[in-house]
């Protein structure tokens, strides 16, 4: 949004922990962990206090910048949720830059539910990647008008190369001379049917924080290990919700070794995937978002698809395992080895390019560099329709903006 801004306008960018570091020394934890806890009766006088909280934060980013327009990422984090409210109520309207992406079958036919009950749709208008999205959220409390499909900005950089910074400019510690293998990690749930995850955490796993993706994520993981021993630079990126401590401890207890800091690299979590995807060479991965990014930048992919419990859950998981011509599928821990080994240079061929097209626009909508530009476009003709009548409103926004 930024590279595309060039219409007269100012953004200002607010870290979201200026929030969240707030709202954490005012709910317990607990209210932090999935999408109920923050609206438990016992965290009523919380939830009193954060409204004030809410108030005073409006009040004091408003009279340092006074913007007319607040876009987010979302609108269904709590804490957010009393800001937003405070800013309608003055006149200042929320429009939601959607980050989620791809959804799976299984999160629009159970996910879409919980969200309209406890967190419904407050924003004034929204921009999601695709149709998928937009029936999600209509489905999650929003009203069809308000929704418009306009692509992912994020997704931009894929065809812009002159923005995506290189090993070196990213200062990479690790030997990016060799082929580069992005294993993008994943908790052990994530996108695990409801009766499936709580069967494993309670019954046969090793604790809550299992789940039923563990014997693929470890044979996953060992043959990661086996490639770094074959001249191979390994890059593991855990999700944002794991661990890495904990995640690096598991790795040394399976074995990873002196290989970790050597051939096998742990990234931050919170690193901007976008550029690990653009530099690396095969992309390894599950159930995310990051394989259609892969496709995209032309990468080899490959999509890991074997143990029982995927196989079970396969039909409410986004369908990687079936579209052949668009990426690789391991169907076992040596299977992926094999696939690394002989992985394809670059894939430009037309068969595969235009069977990915095809896949990951299903998911992601059109991919073709300009989403930001669109949704430029589309944000000042829903602050023009916003100003109603008082069209001095808007000539007088565009006004400031164009001075400052």
């Amino acid at each position: 949004m930024e590279a595309a801004k060039d219409r007269g306008h100012e953004i200002r960018t607010v870290d979201y922990s200026q929030i969240s570091l707030q709202a954490n020394q005012v709910f317990p934890k607990l209210a932090f962990k999935g999408l109920e806890n923050a609206f438990l009766p016992e965290f009523e006088s919380q939830r009193e206090q954060w409204a004030d909280v809410s108030a005073q934060l409006f009040a004091s980013l408003h009279e340092n910048f006074p913007f007319d327009l607040f876009i987010s990422p979302s609108d269904t984090f709590f804490y957010l949720r009393d800001f937003i409210r405070v800013g309608q109520e003055q006149g200042v309207p929320t429009v939601v830059l959607q980050k989620e992406t791809a959804v799976a079958p299984n999160a629009i036919k159970t996910h879409a539910a919980e969200v309209k009950r406890l967190l419904p749709v407050m924003c004034d208008h929204m921009f999601v990647c695709c149709d998928k999205q937009q029936q999600f959220w209509i489905d999650s409390g929003g009203v069809e008008e308000k929704i418009e499909v306009t692509g992912q900005p994020r997704f931009d950089v894929y065809h812009h190369p002159e923005q995506v910074p290189s090993w070196s400019q990213l200062n990479a510690s690790f030997d990016y001379n060799k082929k580069v293998v992005l294993f993008l990690s994943y908790n052990l749930n994530t996108y695990a049917p409801e009766d499936l995850s709580t069967y494993y955490a309670t019954e046969i796993s090793k604790g809550p924080s299992d789940g039923p993706w563990r014997q693929l994520r470890d044979e996953t993981e060992d043959a990661l290990f086996r490639i770094a021993d074959n001249g191979y630079t390994v890059i593991i990126k855990p999700h944002p919700q794991q661990d890495p401590s904990g995640y690096i401890e598991d790795l040394q207890s399976r074995g990873a070794g002196d290989r970790i800091g050597r051939s096998i690299f742990l990234i931050d979590p919170n690193a901007d995937s976008r550029y690990l995807i653009a530099n690396s060479d095969i992309l390894v991965g599950f159930q995310t978002t990051g394989l259609f990014e892969g496709m995209i930048a032309g990468k080899e992919v490959i999509y890991t698809h074997w143990t029982d419990p995927v196989i079970q859950s396969e039909d409410g998981l986004m369908e990687f395992h079936n579209e052949k011509k668009a990426v690789r599928v391991a169907k076992s821990s040596y299977d992926l080895f094999q696939l690394i080994l002989n992985a394809r240079t670059k894939v430009d061929d037309a068969a595969s390019v235009d069977a990915r097209k095809e896949f990951y626009e299903r998911y992601l909508g059109t991919c073709d560099g300009n989403a930001s530009v669109r949704v430029w476009d589309k944000l000042e003709r829903f602050y023009r329709d916003y100003c109603g009548n008082d069209s001095t409103k808007w000539d007088d926004t565009v006004a400031n903006h164009q001075s400052r």
